[in-house]
């Protein structure tokens, strides 16, 4: 069993990145990022106008991380931007509710939303948002609104799960 420590040193060791930047990789890598998350709000039953990087785990019951981890994960400025860090703070709350509740997760069938988002690091990827664009750094940026808009005609919301 992980521990939070372990989740936040792995996520301190993808930076700086390993290799080059992979941009192609990276807009994919958005892309899916938020289709997971549009894809959580929906089950969640949260809005579609929340903006991009929603503390799913919140929203579960995961309320809070240990004091020392939020306090490392705060001094530590991983994040290179607000949206990096509501993000990255909400990867460690769920990867604590993972661990405490996976059975939580597991019943609504949906795929983690943040996998995505650590192989978007792992790639060397950065990201910001700019309004309802979700912009990745040195790769391009990603309509938010339009993508949701994508992703809901595709799965539409199921009323009674």
């Amino acid at each position: 069993m992980a521990t939070p420590e372990d989740y936040l040193n792995h996520l301190f060791s993808l930076r700086p990145a390993k290799g080059p930047l992979q941009a192609d990789n990276c807009l994919a890598l958005g892309r899916s990022f938020l289709e997971l998350e549009t894809l959580w709000l929906d089950a969640l039953g949260m809005p579609a106008t929340l903006f991009p990087c929603v503390d799913l785990a919140g929203a579960l019951g995961q309320s809070s991380l240990p004091d020392d981890i939020e306090k490392k994960f705060r001094e530590s400025r991983f994040a290179q931007s607000s949206a990096e860090s509501r993000a990255c703070h909400s990867y460690l709350r769920w990867c604590l509710l993972k661990e405490s509740r996976p059975e939580t997760i597991q019943a609504f069938g949906i795929d983690d939303p943040y996998v995505p988002m650590i192989m978007l690091f792992e790639s060397g990827g950065e990201f910001s948002l700019e309004g309802w664009f979700f912009d990745i750094l040195k790769c391009g940026g990603i309509n938010v609104r339009a993508l949701r808009q994508r992703v809901r005609s595709r799965y539409p919301r199921r009323e009674n799960d």
